[in-house]
């Protein structure tokens, strides 16, 4: 009889232990924000992180420095894509999940409600794949002819570097991954986020696998576009498995009547979108190439290395804030703005938070790594550009963030002073990094960050916030 009681009280005392444990963890995802969205998001991006990792500790180890300088300015060189695509792909999001406020999208994939308004998400399918065609052409015809004769100018011989196949290789993948953007931003647009947030999981841990092989198997700098191409194969086929009914019954749904006027709605939002993205280059992606010309493929690695980690952070954190681009755009299409500023904020700390937390162990691990002179501590650089960047990092997340609000108001509020921090990036990266190197950029680019980004940027975002929402209120 005691032990019957025992076994009894035992159980059930398990049982009340285990659902404690469950409704802690549920607490606590909640007190994070993590819902299925940023869930599955946060998988690629902690696979993402952790590939990284696996990522600097092979490149050290199977790639010179120099060739490693190769590595990391091919992506910068082939940003020069932001020119045709004039953030396009974003535009797409933004008005698809302005037409879903009218649509449903059912369990076969077959979209349902407002004619019209499926009319219209058909029209922007049609011309955003044409416009993504020519992008990606241009990619070819133009990118890879620019970098054959920027690397060949920069190139000593004696280095013994052999890049000419792989850049070709890497910008015709690149090519590929641009004429399928559009399909994953209307995907997204229609509130599909989670979904393409596990694919975008597959392709990370595909693509990485096959990077790890080329890097193993000796195939130097030919990892790049393998990559890249295992990247684009992914996607397609995902794609086409998953959506295959939704894009043929979409495509099938024009109507000459009822079209997105490219030049009349499209355009007065684009052109600012790209005028952004465009600036956003000069200061992610100049770096690289100006310290590749003026001290050396080896530093313009160890750069590469560093920002490839700052980027890692930065996507970290952007997977709260970036998942909910089409539900807000949802939102302010309802009208729901208090729901909207209250997903914001949560989202914005909950990121942050989180972002510090990694920017802080990422530079006491390689700060070890550089004591104990481990081979990735040396591919990047030293402590004090490295803290400068890290805290650039946490500076432009809460300008990514505030822009990704007010870009779902289909407007662009930012554009001017994109302008001015690209320049200012620019001219300082330029003037900087040709005579104090890696040092000297990264504190200029934290100043122009902190003070025109942080500082304008956010007295920009609360005006717009405060303007818009009471004038469509009235």
């Amino acid at each position: 009889m005691f032990d019957q009681v025992s076994e009894a009280l035992g159980e059930k005392m398990k049982n009340v232990s285990l659902e404690y444990i469950q409704n802690s963890f549920h607490k606590m995802r909640r007190g994070l924000g993590v819902d299925r969205a940023v869930g599955f998001t946060l998988m690629g991006r902690g696979w993402g992180l952790t590939a990284n990792l696996v990522n600097l500790w092979l490149i050290a180890l199977c790639l010179s420095k120099d060739e490693q300088g190769f590595y990391y300015t091919f992506s910068s060189v082939l940003g020069l894509q932001m020119i045709f695509d004039l953030g396009f792909s974003y535009v797409v999001l933004q008005f698809a999940s302005h037409e879903m406020a009218s649509l449903k999208l059912g369990e076969k994939g077959i979209v349902t409600g407002d004619p019209k308004a499926k009319a219209r998400l058909a029209s922007l399918l049609w011309f955003s794949m044409k416009w993504y065609g020519v992008v990606a052409l241009l990619v070819v015809l133009l990118i890879v002819p620019i970098g054959l004769y920027f690397f060949s100018v920069h190139y000593n011989s004696a280095l013994n570097v052999v890049w000419e196949m792989p850049w070709v290789a890497i910008a015709l993948a690149t090519a590929g991954l641009v004429s399928i953007s559009p399909l994953t931003a209307i995907v997204e647009g229609t509130g599909q986020v989670a979904e393409m947030a596990l694919m975008r999981t597959t392709q990370s841990f595909l693509s990485s696998l096959a990077l790890w092989c080329a890097l193993l198997f000796g195939l130097k700098l030919y990892a790049a576009p393998i990559y890249s191409g295992v990247t684009f194969l992914c996607a397609l086929t995902w794609l086409n498995f998953r959506y295959g009914a939704f894009f043929k019954n979409l495509l099938l749904s024009r109507h000459i009547d009822h079209v997105i006027g490219w030049w009349q709605e499209i355009w007065p939002f684009q052109w600012k979108i790209g005028v952004s993205f465009l600036s956003g280059y000069f200061v992610g992606q100049l770096f690289n190439p100006i310290l590749f010309a003026f001290q050396g493929p080896a530093v313009a690695g160890q750069m590469g290395m560093s920002l490839s980690i700052a980027g890692g952070i930065t996507a970290l954190g952007l997977a709260w804030v970036y998942t909910k681009a089409a539900p807000f755009g949802q939102m302010i299409a309802k009208r729901d703005f208090e729901q909207l500023d209250k997903t914001f904020f949560r989202c914005l700390w909950q990121s942050l938070m989180i972002m510090t937390l990694a920017a802080g162990s990422a530079f006491g691990i390689l700060l070890y790594l550089k004591y104990i002179h481990h081979p990735v501590g040396q591919r990047v650089l030293d402590p004090l550009p490295l803290g400068l960047i890290l805290l650039t990092t946490l500076v432009n997340h809460v300008v990514f963030s505030e822009s990704i609000y007010l870009r779902a108001h289909k407007r662009e509020p930012f554009m001017w002073m994109s302008v001015a921090s690209g320049l200012l990036t620019a001219i300082s990266a330029y003037f900087f990094g040709k005579y104090y190197g890696a040092l000297g950029m990264s504190a200029a680019g934290f100043a122009i960050s902190l003070m025109v980004g942080m500082g304008f940027g956010t007295y920009l975002f609360m005006k717009a916030r405060r303007e818009w929402h009471v004038k469509v209120s009235l």
